[in-house]
């Protein structure tokens, strides 16, 4: 209902990150992920109205003096998914277990068959939902530390990842970016202003023995309970996902999927303009 809501208001959803201001090779780090912009439609205006959209979110504080970014909310997160412990345990950021969808990949997707509502660096307007909202997932649910030694392609292969230092968490509010030159995000600044130099999290610069950390967003190549890069749920059987028209369903970790985005319905119900026909799932 919030994204509805947003999407009400302003006629368009959220971007999936504002990463920075200035122009390239003078950046100044923003990294406020699309739920900072849910807030007001949280019932959380006065968190939101405190927030300096012209400063980095990085260590910014309320009046009373707590940090913005650590901010748990039980909207945010999963009742079931305790996940390795609180803010003060994954780089003072809080997390969330809903994660908005990228599409097949990280890529920047704007026209492109193979986007999600997320994709990286846009905007959408619910015209842009073209196979129908429906049959379009745009929210899944995610562990508090992530997924591994699964098989991208073999949706439910995956294991719940046992320990802090490989976890792989959600930051609710923050963006952080992950350094992959692949990745148009590549070229700006880390929340704290540092520079992103390496194949690998952020976070890891800030504890090596930490959790890394992604932004609330996932990638359909990862298939439902297999990697950190896709969606995972404590739920026996399979996790909940949003769908583009405010439904909430639960979906079979069993759901087909393969490597191509062609042949995969997994990427077919997470793509909204893929020309695709599903009767139901």
């Amino acid at each position: 209902m919030a994204l509805h809501n947003y999407h009400d208001m302003y006629t368009v959803f959220p971007p999936e990150s504002i990463w920075a201001s200035g122009t390239p090779g003078n950046y100044s780090p923003r990294n406020y992920s699309w739920l900072v912009m849910l807030l007001p439609f949280l019932d959380q205006a006065p968190l939101y109205n405190q927030i300096d959209f012209e400063a980095p979110l990085w260590n910014q504080t309320t009046t009373d003096g707590r940090l913005i970014m650590a901010q748990q909310l039980n909207v945010l997160t999963c009742p079931s998914d305790s996940a390795y412990g609180g803010p003060g345990d994954s780089h003072n950021m809080s997390r969330t277990n809903y994660i908005g969808s990228e599409g097949w990949d990280w890529w920047p997707r704007s026209a492109d068959p193979t986007g999600g509502l997320f994709t990286l660096m846009g905007s959408r307007k619910m015209r842009d939902i073209t196979d129908g909202s429906s049959t379009t997932i745009i929210v899944a649910e995610v562990l508090g530390q992530g997924t591994w030694n699964g098989a991208w392609d073999q949706a439910g292969s995956g294991e719940r990842i046992p320990n802090r230092t490989d976890a792989v968490m959600r930051p609710a509010f923050i963006s952080p970016p992950f350094a992959d030159p692949h990745t148009d995000v590549f070229q700006f600044p880390a929340p704290d202003g540092s520079t992103v130099t390496t194949y690998n999290f952020w976070t890891k610069s800030l504890d090596a023995n930490g959790p890394g950390a992604y932004k609330p967003t996932y990638i359909a190549i990862a298939g439902p309970n297999t990697e950190w890069h896709g969606p995972r749920s404590l739920h026996a059987g399979g996790l909940h996902v949003l769908k583009g028209d405010g439904a909430v369903r639960f979906l079979s970790e069993n759901i087909h999927h393969t490597n191509d985005p062609a042949t995969s319905l997994w990427q077919h119900l997470n793509s909204i303009n893929g020309g695709e026909v599903i009767s139901a799932f």
